[in-house]
C-alpha cells in the first residue's frame, strides 16, 4: 500500500507496530512544516520539550533521513536533557547535514550541549 502524507515521514519500525491497526504504516508529522512556492521539499520544524525514550527519538530521525520531500530538519530543544540527548542522535546518524538543532538560547543550555563552544 503507497501511503505517503506530504508533511510526514514513514517510521521505519519493525515487527507488529509497523502498521496502525487499519493497515496503514506508522507515520510521524513534525510540529510545523515549512514549504517555498514552486517546490515539493519540505523543512521539517521540531519542538522538543520532554526528553523522547532513544529508540522513539533514533525511529523518527531514521525516517527523516529516508524521506525523500524532506530538505531539512530544525530542532528547537527547551530543556538540557533533551538538547544532549538530540546532540548525540544527530552526530551518530551523521545527520547534522540534514538535521539543525537549534537551543533556547539559554547559555547554560548552550554549555551543556556543546561545552567547546560556550568559552
Amino acid at each position: 500500500m503507497d501511503y505517503r502524507p506530504r508533511f510526514a515521514v514513514q517510521l521505519l519500525e519493525a515487527g507488529p507496530r509497523r502498521l496502525t491497526p487499519a493497515g496503514y504504516p506508522r507515520v510521524h508529522y513534525p510540529d510545523a512544516a515549512v514549504t517555498t512556492e514552486g517546490s515539493d521539499r519540505v523543512l521539517a520544524i521540531e519542538l522538543e520539550r520532554t526528553v523522547k525514550g532513544r529508540p522513539r527519538l533514533r525511529s523518527i530521525l531514521h525516517a527523516y533521513i529516508a524521506a525523500r520531500q524532506i530538505k531539512g530538519v530544525r530542532y528547537h530543544a527547551t530543556c538540557p536533557e533533551t538538547a544532549r540527548l538530540l546532540a548525540e542522535e544527530i552526530e551518530n546518524l551523521h545527520a547534522d547535514s540534514l538535521i539543525e538543532l537549534r537551543l533556547s538560547g539559554d547559555d547554560d543550555l548552550q554549555a551543556a550541549v556543546s561545552p567547546d563552544r560556550a568559552a
